[in-house]
C-alpha cells in the first residue's frame, strides 16, 4: 500500500492491485464535512504528485 501524500495527520495511499482502476477518491469513512473539504483541497492541489506516484508505481 504505497503512501502518496501526508498532510495534517492524513495519509493518502492506494492499494497496489488497483492498476486496472482509474484514480478516484474513495468513500467517506466517518469524516466531517470540513475534513472532507480539506482532504479534497489537498488532493486537487497535489493532483500532479498523486498521478506521478501512481504512474511511477505501476510502470515499474
Amino acid at each position: 500500500m504505497p503512501n502518496v501524500l501526508k498532510f495534517n495527520g492524513y495519509r493518502l495511499f492506494f492499494y497496489s492491485n488497483e492498476n486496472d482502476e482509474p484514480i478516484a477518491i474513495a468513500y467517506n469513512h466517518g469524516f466531517t464535512s470540513k475534513e472532507i473539504r480539506e482532504i479534497k483541497e489537498a488532493i486537487f492541489s497535489n493532483q500532479h504528485v498523486i498521478e506521478e506516484k501512481w504512474n511511477e508505481y505501476f510502470t515499474e
